[in-house]
C-alpha cells in the first residue's frame, strides 16, 4: 500500500515509501491499494459538518486506480484513524469483490463516504452511500474497529431482512460484522493478503471472532436446517437466525447465492423482507436451478437443499456419498457419484466420506 498527496500544499505532502509489504511467499502485494491525502473541505450530507482533511482510497483493478472510499476526519489530527479505516475497508472491498464481483452494483456504483465523528455517542450508523464513525478518538479495541466498520459497510452492501426490534431494525449491518470478517480470515488462510496487509486485527482475532460468532450460527443450519419459527421472530435470536441463514448458504453454496436469492424475493411489506421471506426465496433459487456444488464437511451429516428431478451428485475424491431424510437412508452411492430422485424440492441430509476435510459435490438435474 502507499500513501500519496492530491497536491504540494496538502498534509502529506510527498510520497511515504510502503508501509507494510506482504511478508508471506505468495500473498498479494499491497501496492494494489494507494490511500491519497486530501485537503479539500467537504460537508457531510446528514448533518453539514466541515470536514478539512481526508483519505481517498483508491483500489487498482485492471493496471487503473479507482475511488472506492473517502475517509474524512475534521482535522488533521485525525489522518492516522482515517488511514487505519482505509486500509481496513480497502481490504472488505477486496474480499467482497472476489466473490461477487460485478454483481454486487454498490462495489462500483460510487466511492462511500466515511465520516470519523469527534461526536455524539460510539457507534456507527449508514446513511444512503455514507458510513459514520462516532465518537472516533474514544477507546475502542481493534476488533471492535474491525466489527464497527464492517457493520456499517454491511448496511451499505449486503441484502438484509428488516423490522427487527432488537439490537437494531435492518439486519445486514450484523451479517457484515460475521460475514465479512471470515472472509478476511479465509483470504489470510489461502494468502490471499498477509497480515500486514489489515490493521486493526491480527489472524488469531479474526479465528477468535468467527469460532465464536460464525462458525456457531453456520453449524445450526449444517446439523438442522432452518429454523422457521426463529425466523419468523423480530427479536435478537429472530436476527440470529437470518444470521445462521445467510452464513450457512455462503459457506454451503457459495457468496453469489446470496445475490441469487434476490430474483425470487417478493416485496413484503414498507419496511423489507423479513427472514422468512429470504428462506422462501433461497429455496425457490435453488429449486430452479439445473446445476451447482456444495461445500460438504467429511466428519458429520450436512442438510443440503436441493431441486425435484433425478439428480447426480460428484463428490471431488470419489468418497461415499449418501443421502437420508429425517435420518432415513435414501440412497448411497460409492465411487463419488449418487443419483436420486426428488419428488419435490427440499431439505435433505448428505453424507460424504473422507479425510475430515471439506469436499465440494457437484450435482446436477438429469432430467425433471
Amino acid at each position: 500500500m502507499r500513501i500519496r498527496s492530491s497536491s504540494s500544499s496538502s498534509l502529506v505532502g510527498f510520497v511515504l515509501t510502503a508501509l507494510a509489504l506482504c511478508g508471506a511467499a505468495g500473498a498479494s502485494a499491497s501496492n494494489d491499494v494507494q490511500l491519497v491525502a486530501d485537503t479539500t473541505a467537504a460537508a457531510d450530507p446528514r448533518f453539514g459538518v466541515s470536514y478539512r482533511t481526508a483519505y481517498r482510497v483508491e483500489i487498482d483493478e485492471n493496471g487503473a486506480l479507482f475511488n472506492r472510499f473517502t475517509v474524512h476526519v475534521p482535522d488533521s489530527g485525525g489522518m492516522p484513524e482515517a488511514q487505519r479505516a482505509g486500509r481496513f475497508l480497502a481490504q472488505v472491498w477486496r474480499a467482497a469483490n472476489r466473490r461477487f464481483s460485478t454483481l454486487a452494483s454498490g462495489l462500483r456504483r460510487t466511492p462511500v463516504d466515511v465520516w470519523l465523528t469527534r461526536t455524539g455517542d460510539a457507534g456507527g450508523e449508514q446513511f444512503r452511500t455514507n458510513l459514520y464513525i462516532y465518537d472516533f478518538a474514544s477507546e475502542r479495541t481493534g476488533i471492535e474497529w474491525a466489527r464497527e466498520l464492517a457493520h456499517e459497510y454491511g448496511h451499505y452492501l449486503l441484502p438484509g431482512a428488516s423490522g427487527y426490534t432488537s439490537p437494531e431494525s435492518w439486519s445486514n449491518g450484523v451479517l457484515g460484522e460475521r460475514l465479512f470478517l471470515r472472509w478476511l480470515r479465509d483470504d489470510l488462510a489461502a494468502r490471499l493478503i498477509s497480515a500486514d496487509d489489515l490493521p486493526y486485527v491480527k489472524p488469531g482475532d479474526l479465528d477468535d471472532f468467527c469460532a465464536k460468532q460464525s462458525a456457531p450460527l453456520t453449524d445450526r443450519v449444517r446439523n438442522n436446517g432452518p429454523d422457521l419459527a426463529a425466523l419468523e421472530r423480530t427479536d435478537k435470536k429472530g436476527m440470529d437466525a437470518f444470521s445462521s441463514l445467510m452464513l450457512y448458504m455462503d459457506d454451503m453454496y457459495g457468496p453469489k447465492s446470496l445475490l441469487d436469492l434476490l430474483d425470487y424475493l417478493d416485496p413484503h411489506s414498507a419496511v423489507g423482507a423479513r427472514g422468512v421471506d429470504f428462506l422462501s426465496a433461497f429455496q425457490k433459487s435453488i429449486a430452479s436451478s439445473g446445476s451447482g456444488s456444495l461445500r460438504l464437511d467429511t466428519t458429520r451429516p450436512d442438510m443440503v437443499v436441493l431441486p425435484a428431478g433425478v439428480l447426480e451428485l460428484r463428490a471431488d475424491g470419489g468418497g461415499q456419498i449418501a443421502a437420508a431424510v429425517a435420518h432415513k437412508k435414501i440412497a448411497s452411492g460409492a465411487g463419488g457419484i449418487l443419483r436420486i430422485k426428488r419428488a419435490a424440492p427440499g431439505w435433505l441430509s448428505l453424507t460424504v466420506a473422507g479425510d475430515g476435510k471439506p469436499v465440494r459435490v457437484r450435482w446436477k438435474r438429469v432430467s425433471p
